[in-house]
């Protein structure tokens, strides 16, 4: 996934010579990172890079999720899943989510679950794909470089983005949709003038 680039200016006005304000990279900084509030935004609406609704997760299954404390275990994910925790099966139990699991698996060590739709459900989130469990994936995408009328919007880190090559292959979802776009502009519009601002994804 090479990134989101960020291209701005801002028209002089009238008796200014003409051309484009140049925006420095701290402003190009504030425009990306806005840029990328509006794109997580989308996604955990359940919007994909097209506009359209997200795929479904797979209703492939049994999954098995790990439960912290089981035989030692201590991390607090695994393949992006969240594990499944004490706390988390009180507030699961008290929110009335616990009935989507399977419960235990033979060994003790996982929870069972239908799908991934169930295990989110368990989790109390919603059933489509938003792309946030844990929320590690979508909290890892940052300005990675910014300079004059430049920016370059990426991930800090090299696990998360590659989850995130997984899921942009099952259903595009990074870069800036039309709309976000249009949202991203008016920002600039508003803050710095009339912007020139274009993305690119991949």
């Amino acid at each position: 996934m090479a990134g989101m680039t960020i291209h701005g200016g801002t028209k002089k006005g009238p008796g200014l010579g003409g051309g484009f304000h140049k925006l420095t990279a701290a402003q190009m900084t504030l425009i990306g990172t806005r840029a990328i509030l509006v794109m997580r935004q989308r996604i955990t609406s359940g919007i994909n890079l097209a506009g359209g609704g997200a795929k479904p997760y797979s209703k492939r299954g049994p999954i098995y999720v790990p439960i912290s404390g089981a035989g030692g275990q201590t991390k607090t994910s695994v393949r992006g899943r969240e594990v499944i925790t004490k706390p988390l099966m009180r507030a699961a139990k008290g929110a009335g989510t616990a009935k989507h699991a399977m419960g235990k698996s033979r060994s003790g060590r996982s929870m069972k679950f239908a799908n991934y739709t169930a295990y989110k459900q368990y989790l109390g989130k919603g059933g489509q794909r938003d792309l946030e469990v844990s929320g590690a994936m979508l909290r890892a995408v940052k300005v990675v470089r910014a300079s004059v009328n430049y920016c370059a919007i990426g991930f800090g880190s090299a696990l998360q983005e590659a989850k995130a090559r997984g899921n942009q292959r099952i259903d595009p979802w990074f870069g800036l949709a039309i709309n976000d776009q249009k949202v991203v502009a008016a920002y600039t519009a508003q803050v710095y003038g009339q912007p020139i601002s274009t993305s690119t994804a991949a």
